[in-house]
């Protein structure tokens, strides 16, 4: 009988241990999928390209920098040794990569209406914001 205590208490402690590791990765992707909105957004911006989109881009890049501060903040720095945390991570940093490079295909039409500084500005922030995510930046 003791034997069976235990071994429920190790099963127990077990499944509280991969819900509570659960929990944190649902809330880590639940900040990553706000970020990966923001990122659309911002990509249908600059797509656009219209003079009157500067205040959606900025909106767009502060809930990307706001993204990625809290995940630093709160997921990160605690549990950056989970692999699937981790890959979240490393997936932000490509995918501010690939904007760079989108930025730079269509850079025409965003100089044609104005946007190329703005769009620049903000990729410069956003990747300022990977190297200390933990300021916010809201422009």
């Amino acid at each position: 009988q003791e034997t069976k205590k235990e071994g429920k208490q190790d099963y127990l402690e077990k499944n509280i241990d991969y819900l509570e590791r659960k929990s944190i990765r649902n809330n880590a992707k639940t900040l990553f999928t706000e970020f990966l909105e923001a990122r659309e957004l911002f990509i249908a911006c600059c797509k656009e390209a219209r003079a009157d989109q500067g205040a959606a881009l900025d909106s767009a890049t502060s809930k990307m920098i706001n993204a990625i501060s809290a995940l630093h903040n709160n997921f990160f720095k605690a549990h950056g040794q989970d692999t699937e945390i981790r890959g979240l991570k490393e997936n932000i940093l490509g995918q501010i990569s690939d904007l760079a490079g989108f930025i730079e295909e269509i850079k025409g039409p965003l100089e044609e209406k104005g946007l190329k500084l703005r769009a620049e500005a903000s990729l410069k922030k956003l990747s300022a914001a990977t190297k200390e995510p933990s300021s916010k930046i809201d422009s």
